[in-house]
């Protein structure tokens, strides 16, 4: 605390509560934000330039609240205070976000902890596409931005999603490509903690900010929970949330149907691969005959030698490594990409064909 005489600091330092108790004019900027008996304080103007909802609450006297214990924190009337329900673990990643400077200092980058409060907050959110946040922490950008109308936070925490749920299908196909490239949306290097239980996370927010073109690959995600599915999600503060019992109820009701989806594609491929398929480009032939013919026969044989539903899942089709289950590593370069043009076209197919992509 300072004492009388001492010169101010540089920068100005967070104010605690006892500091505005004994004098509340210092910081006309600064408000107290009561979350569950802790008390925090913030800038006014990096909350309410970017939520229409805190510029409201600054804005109109707030009364007290029954559900605070005013006399034991020795309340003080003259010391602005807005109450909130949220857990401070939880909101204070979305105050984190919005006191962010437009180019944090190169004392922020060495440590994070450093209070910006007295920066002048960006106008976006786009300097935090420069980290890589856990998805606890952008669930909480979108779920408590969604609450607050952090409207720009919001997005930015679905284009993370975005990154491991993509909404589209993009051709592999040489017509379409100059380069050819496996077009799959589902990839091996997705982060992990945005798939599996996430997806759960995943399927609520898109219902939340109606963004439903997250979720075919979201519930097919949760598709492949299994029995862990009724477990939910178990969020940074230990709280679990759960699918609504209609998604719920969707994934049991679809995932046989998807698994068989992947069957009947496989076979469709199967029928139409050949050796002597149209060329197409001055080289779009066969390298060899003999060794395609074979490795077209041996994927055959491997896939009716077992049962079918026991080499695919249900998102084989969307897999990065489930392409292997339709076109074989042995083929040379033009019969792979033949049969991957094969296997493009029951892609989009099996994608279309979402129920949800609507909805």
């Amino acid at each position: 605390m300072r004492t009388a005489g001492t010169a101010p600091p540089n920068k100005r330092p967070r104010i605690s509560i006892e500091e505005q108790q004994a004098s509340p004019a210092k910081d006309k900027t600064a408000q107290s934000l009561w979350l569950r008996r802790t008390s925090s304080s913030v800038s006014t103007a990096a909350l309410a330039k970017h939520s229409p909802v805190f510029h409201d609450m600054f804005s109109i006297p707030q009364a007290p609240s029954p559900a605070f214990d005013t006399a034991a924190s020795n309340f003080n009337p003259s010391c602005p205070v807005i109450y909130l329900t949220d857990s401070p673990e939880d909101l204070r990643h979305v105050l984190r976000a919005s006191s962010l400077p437009e180019r944090p200092s190169s004392e922020w980058r060495s440590n994070p902890y450093l209070d910006v409060t007295s920066q002048s907050p960006s106008s976006t959110y786009r300097h935090l596409r420069a980290q890589t946040p856990s998805f606890h922490v952008v669930s909480l950008w979108i779920r408590l931005g969604h609450k607050y109308q952090f409207e720009k936070l919001v997005e930015e925490g679905l284009r993370y999603l975005r990154r491991a749920y993509p909404t589209r299908l993009t051709s592999s196909h040489p017509l379409y490509s100059d380069v050819y490239k496996d077009s799959t949306p589902i990839r091996e290097d997705r982060p992990k903690d945005y798939i599996k239980q996430s997806a759960i996370a995943v399927v609520n927010l898109a219902r939340l900010t109606e963004n439903h073109a997250l979720l075919p690959l979201a519930l097919l995600e949760c598709c492949k929970l299994g029995e862990t599915i009724m477990q939910g999600f178990e969020r940074e503060d230990g709280t679990r949330e759960h699918l609504a019992v209609e998604d719920l109820g969707r994934c049991f009701a679809v995932k046989n149907k998807l698994i068989l989806r992947n069957v009947d594609a496989a076979l469709k491929v199967f029928e139409r691969a050949r050796i002597d398929y149209e060329p197409w480009g001055e080289d779009g032939e066969c390298y060899d005959e003999e060794s395609c013919t074979r490795s077209l026969k041996n994927t055959r044989r491997k896939f009716s030698a077992i049962s079918p539903t026991h080499l695919v899942r249900a998102d084989s089709l969307l897999a990065e490594n489930g392409e292997e289950t339709y076109r074989s590593r042995n083929l040379c370069l033009n019969c792979s990409i033949y049969v991957g043009a094969l296997v493009d076209k029951q892609r989009a197919k099996f994608w279309n064909a979402f129920p949800s992509k609507r909805r």
